[in-house]
């Protein structure tokens, strides 16, 4: 009769904390029994896959590139914008500058016309009071046919009719009187000083 033989005892496996007090060597053999295979990879896949991540990156870094681009051009954009903000700003106070240069030159005129008219008003005072000596000297009062509606030129129209008259007097006067008074070395002595006139 055969005598069986025990069958030798199967391997013990090993949980991680019991690893320590075994050989490496041993443990390498032992573990590699319990691990899971790893699929070979397929190729095609791979290949596939990294294409893809290779036209997204160049895809992103053409991003990138018209990103960069539109931010130079933003960032000139705004230099341009602060430059021309800054010429706004410049016209803007040179228009007040020059709404206080016409400010200050309306009211020069203003006062150059009150002063003329005060002027023309002192003129014209004067003019008719030498008017109305002519009339109460020769008593004759003049109107005019066509007046020019400013007192101005109407006061120094009647000035120039009264002194129109005033030269035909004198005229007269001397034509009437150069017989009594014979001239004397290219004079004329008139008795009369003319200067009431």
């Amino acid at each position: 009769m055969m005598s069986k033989i025990p069958a030798p005892p199967k391997p013990k496996k090993l949980l991680l904390h019991e690893k320590a007090a075994y050989d490496p060597y041993l443990e390498a053999l032992i573990g590699s029994d319990d691990e899971e295979e790893v699929p070979a990879f397929d190729v095609a896949a791979r290949t596939k896959k990294l294409a893809e991540v290779n036209e997204r990156a160049n895809t992103l870094a053409q991003k990138l590139e018209q990103s960069e681009e539109a931010r130079k051009k933003a960032e000139s954009d705004a230099i341009q914008a602060r430059a021309e903000a800054d010429k706004a700003k410049t016209d803007a106070a040179g228009v007040e500058d020059l709404k206080k240069k016409l400010h200050d030159a309306e009211t020069s005129l203003s006062e150059h016309i009150a002063a003329r008219s005060a002027r023309e008003e002192a003129i014209i005072k004067r003019l008719r009071s030498q008017n109305r000596r002519f009339v109460s000297k020769t008593s004759q009062e003049f109107e005019l046919e066509d007046p020019d509606n400013d007192p101005l030129l109407d006061a120094l129209s009647f000035l120039e009719f009264h002194g129109i008259e005033a030269r035909e007097g004198i005229d007269q006067a001397k034509a009437s009187l150069s017989p009594t008074f014979p001239e004397e070395r290219g004079t004329r002595n008139f008795p009369c000083s003319c200067q009431v006139l």
